[in-house]
């Protein structure tokens, strides 16, 4: 799951920027895990066809269509966040 998290930053591809890939110590402590631990479950992944491993040792979500949400939904999350955010500023006495 959180490697769907750090893809969603990237349109499926887990990396510091387009050029650089995380560095497995970096990866393990945005995923606050031991380096052991990410080396085990990136491994599986790749193993399952979840991740796919770029020329570059970028990871890349295999099927990131499937998972990601489109533009017009993440636009429409956003809108109704800011506008929920918003109103409860405004009115206090509105609560979800």
């Amino acid at each position: 799951m959180d490697f769907l998290a750090l893809a969603s930053k990237d349109d499926g591809f887990i990396r510091a920027n387009e050029v650089t890939p995380y560095l497995d110590k970096q990866l393990a402590g945005l995923l606050n895990i031991e380096i052991e631990l990410l080396e085990r479950t990136r491994s599986k992944c790749v193993d399952l066809g979840k991740l796919k491993i770029t020329g570059e040792k970028t990871l890349y979500v295999v099927n990131w269509e499937k998972y990601a949400l489109s533009r017009t939904t993440r636009w429409r999350r956003t809108q109704e966040l800011t506008t929920s955010t918003a109103e409860t500023k405004l009115r206090p006495e509105i609560k979800k």
